[in-house]
Parts: structure tokens; C-alpha cells; sequence
């Protein structure tokens, strides 16, 4: 190709191209982001009482709501805001909540590290319950078992 015909292409592919591309491109100066606190998507402390009724007739997104609210709220100390969210977890899973059942499965499989022979039972629990990953995880702990105790 001529220098002319580079230039002449050019002009008429590449330069057009370009200035449909800047045109049709949204132009953001910024990017705005938006801070979210727990305290924006729990309950709010007075809501708890209206959502424990909730829980205790069946609601699993009012007793996740309250897992969270315990959890992460203010002016709790650790041990009761780990155990009222485990408490509300529990309600969550024994009534249906698929996914809440799956978080659970997951704390008692990180559990069995630090308290082998509770978390077992925990998981034996889970899966006569049939919650969702259960069965699979207490067999890993099961085969992972078995194994250590043949290489003795």
C-alpha cells in the first residue's frame, strides 16, 4: 500500500470509527459508590420482637434477618451474639431454608477442627435432616478419619 492509500483509509475507516466509539460511549466523570451498613439490611432493634414471632411461626428470611441483627449488631457481647445467631441460623435451617443449611454444614465442617467430636454430631444431626451438603462433608470427615488411623 501507497502512503497515500494508508492515509486515505485512514481517514475514512479508522478516524470515523473512533469518533462513533467516543460518541456512543457513556462518559462518566466519576464513579459513585454507596456505603451499605449491617444495620441497612438487618432489622432494626425495634423491629426484633415483631420478627421473632415471624421466626417461631416458620419465616426463614425473618430468623436469617435475626441471625444477622444478632451477629452483627451493636452492644452484644461475643459469646450471646454468636450464640443468638446460631440459635436463629438453626430455626432458619430446621424450617426449609436451603441456603441457610448450607452455611451451617459449612461452620460445623470449620468447627470440627477445633471440636472434632461435637461438630460429628452436629453434621450426624444435619444429615438425618437431609440438609443440603451434609451427608458429603461428614463423609470426607469420615474417609479423612479413616485414614489417619490406618497410617498409625
Amino acid at each position: 500500500m501507497t502512503k497515500t492509500r494508508i492515509a486515505v483509509w485512514a481517514a475514512l475507516v479508522i478516524i470515523p470509527a473512533i469518533l462513533i466509539m467516543w460518541v456512543a460511549l457513556p462518559q462518566r466523570s466519576h464513579v459513585e459508590t454507596e456505603y451499605v451498613s449491617p444495620s441497612d439490611v438487618f432489622i432494626r432493634p425495634s423491629e426484633v420482637e415483631d420478627a421473632q414471632r415471624k421466626a417461631e411461626a416458620g419465616d426463614t428470611k425473618a430468623a436469617r434477618d435475626l441471625a444477622g441483627y444478632y451477629l452483627f449488631g451493636e452492644g452484644y457481647d461475643e459469646a450471646f451474639s454468636e450464640a443468638k445467631s446460631r440459635h436463629w441460623n438453626f430455626v432458619a435451617a430446621e424450617n426449609g431454608d436451603v441456603d441457610t443449611q448450607k452455611y451451617l454444614v459449612h461452620c460445623y465442617v470449620d468447627e470440627y477442627v477445633s471440636n472434632p467430636t461435637e461438630a460429628k454430631l452436629l453434621l450426624q444431626y444435619a444429615v438425618t435432616k437431609n440438609w443440603r451438603g451434609a451427608k458429603a462433608e461428614l463423609d470426607k470427615i469420615i474417609k479423612s478419619e479413616e485414614i489417619k488411623a490406618q497410617k498409625k
